[in-house]
């Protein structure tokens, strides 16, 4: 299986910019199968190509994001004109999903809102090892099924560390899960 990095990918014939690999599509594919997931709360959504993804596979999608990578410690592979207008990009981009809602706030402010519960919660919003442990930790309550996220194996950031202290099984592959039920 390829591991092939994608910037662009075509959704509902709108060419949407963002970062995904094809391995992460495969395994997000087989993991919304498998766990017959319905709805995901996606924390960290960037300009919204991972959003369009899980859009044209459940029925709900939830974005938590600032939409402030300008500010963020993440790193920007598309191109510096896409941070700038993160927030407008993503709107651009999900526009055509109607089942695809946002939410402007930090992850732990969100995360303490009522109701917002989903079968798989996808966590790829801040990187380091702290800001991951902090949102798996919040946001495990929210999730029905499945917990997941990004960036599994990325030395440049605290992702495989912060799993590891918290019992998660390291996948092996770029995304992580573990299973609720």
């Amino acid at each position: 299986m390829s591991d092939k990095l994608v910037h662009t990918a075509d959704h509902r014939g709108r060419t949407v910019v963002g970062y995904m690999s094809e391995g992460s599509r495969f395994r997000l594919d087989r993991l919304i199968v498998d766990y017959q997931i319905n709805s995901v709360i996606e924390v960290g959504t960037f300009v919204g190509m991972s959003a369009c993804f899980f859009a044209e596979r459940v029925n709900q999608v939830v974005c938590v994001d600032t939409f402030d990578a300008v500010g963020s410690a993440t790193f920007n592979p598309v191109g510096v004109h896409v941070i700038a207008d993160q927030y407008r990009t993503f709107l651009a981009n999900t526009l055509a999903y109607p089942n695809i809602r946002h939410i402007v706030l930090p992850s732990l402010v969100a995360a303490a809102l009522p109701g917002l519960v989903a079968d798989m919660v996808y966590i790829d919003a801040d990187h380091t090892y702290e800001a991951t442990v902090a949102d798996i930790v919040a946001w495990r309550p929210h999730a029905r099924k499945l917990m997941t996220g990004d960036d599994n194996g990325d030395r440049r950031f605290g992702v495989s560390e912060a799993i590891a202290s918290l019992g998660i099984v390291d996948s092996g592959e770029r995304i992580w899960w573990q299973s609720l039920s």
